[in-house]
């Protein structure tokens, strides 16, 4: 029988070989469990930097302060930017990605040390988990108000009144009208030094020889457009038991009566917060709503009206009438809308799927097309937000006034002269879920 021997080196090759089995299958273990570890960790960077993106795309719609959010939420889930272990940033417009320099949208980094359990042993000491983002805040004809829909003056019109008089009839001297123009009939411009910016329209003829349109005008359209605040200003959010009704009067803010609104009824039998309504020139902020059928329901010819907070504070004030009429007149006034309307700073909001008006009037006179529903006249004023009168006339007879808001009405008339209007849809809410993406 043949004896076998077995040399001393084979028995050193077969240990070594064993050894480094051992230290391979050591690595591949390690490899796993650390790679697992890893692949978990990039995971939830990129999980919180997509829901960072999307927090700050909302804020930015929304008007808030989108890198705070963006921080906020990487804060919330463990990223604290300490410059050590992570490290958070955003940028707006992103400075890389897809999206380089486009306005609108941003980009969130992060990126996180994974410090090994068992690799570092064979082949490294860190890994880099890393998340990145882009999310967009889109205005464009994602507004919850349509901007086809708003112009800086706005006639609407209603049927027979076309043939008898101009649904827009501007007779005075020096107006820059921010905003456009639209009449769903004729517009007359009798005034001399007149600018007005922004899309301008009429379904038909338009006599203003003397205006500045930028861009040009476009008349005889024949297109009958129907007006952007009628889906939500309605008399039944205003009426007892509506949404705008309760949201005020939840807040303290509210004041509902049948009786006709003056001065001397806001003074002497009307409160608010302890306080009479209006003294001294301050008109207590709040929703102002009366069903008094008279002509005007609400009637203030006061001087210098302003808020409780000194000469300089507007009064946050809407006021809304079901049937009658509202005569607002007087000079050096300051208003501002109590209804959400982001163009009015300091406004008392309570609402925020509203853009803020300050004057609605839902009546009609028995004349829709000749008699003044709303009159609001006076100098030296600045009034925020926007004039409704859906089914009558707007007069408008200010000097030396600032109107930042939207005039609505089935056929307004305006005179006198330097009178500013600015309605600019970027002021209107955004609906952040239509409005928000994220792209990549």
């Amino acid at each position: 029988m043949a004896n076998i021997n077995h040399h001393p080196s084979q028995k050193g090759q077969a240990i070594i070989l064993i050894a480094f089995s051992v230290i391979v299958l050591l690595a591949m273990i390690a490899l796993a469990i650390d790679g697992a570890r890893w692949f978990a960790a990039d995971r939830h960077a990129q999980n919180i930097a997509d829901n960072s993106a999307m927090a700050a795309a909302m804020a930015l719609c929304s008007g808030g302060n989108p890198q705070d959010t963006a921080f906020s939420v990487a804060l919330a889930n463990s990223y604290n930017n300490d410059g050590i272990d992570n490290w958070v940033t955003y940028n707006s417009p992103p400075v890389d990605g897809n999206f380089v320099g486009q306005n609108g949208y941003l980009r969130v980094h992060i990126q996180k040390v994974v410090t090994p359990l068992f690799a570092q042993i064979f082949y490294f000491n860190e890994m880099m988990a890393n998340g990145a983002a882009t999310g967009r805040c889109d205005v464009s004809g994602t507004t919850i108000f349509d901007p086809e829909k708003f112009r800086a003056v706005w006639a609407n019109g209603a049927s027979g009144c076309h043939q008898s008089i101009s649904f827009i009839d501007l007779a005075g001297q020096g107006y820059l009208i921010e905003g456009g123009i639209h009449s769903n009939s004729d517009i007359d411009i009798t005034g001399n030094n007149i600018t007005v910016i922004g899309p301008s329209t009429s379904t038909g003829d338009a006599d203003a020889p003397n205006v500045s349109f930028d861009p040009p005008m476009i008349d005889n359209t024949g297109i009958i457009k129907p007006e952007g605040f009628a889906e939500y200003f309605t008399w039944d959010r205003f009426d007892v038991g509506g949404d705008i009704y309760t949201a005020a009067q939840t807040a303290g803010r509210l004041v509902f009566t049948d009786q006709e609104i003056t001065e001397t009824w806001l003074q002497n039998s009307c409160s608010m917060a302890g306080q009479p309504c209006f003294l001294g020139g301050v008109l207590q902020d709040g929703l102002y709503i009366t069903t008094n059928i008279a002509d005007p329901a609400f009637k203030i010819q006061g001087n210098g009206v302003h808020g409780d907070g000194g000469a300089a504070d507007p009064a946050n004030v809407t006021i809304v009438v079901s049937v009658g009429g509202i005569a607002f007149t007087g000079n050096n006034n300051l208003l501002n809308p109590y209804l959400g309307n982001p163009n009015a700073a300091g406004t008392t909001a309570f609402l925020i799927d509203l853009p803020g008006a300050t004057l609605i009037s839902f009546g009609s006179g028995s004349d829709v097309c000749k008699d003044d529903i709303i009159t609001f006249s006076g100098t030296d004023s600045l009034f925020g937000g926007h004039i409704y009168a859906p089914n009558g006339k707007i007069q408008f007879a200010g000097s030396n006034t600032t109107i930042q808001g939207c005039m609505t009405g089935n056929t307004i008339d305006m005179s006198q002269s330097n009178n500013h209007l600015i309605c600019d849809p970027t002021w209107f809410p955004v609906d952040p879920n239509a409005a928000v993406t994220l792209e990549e």
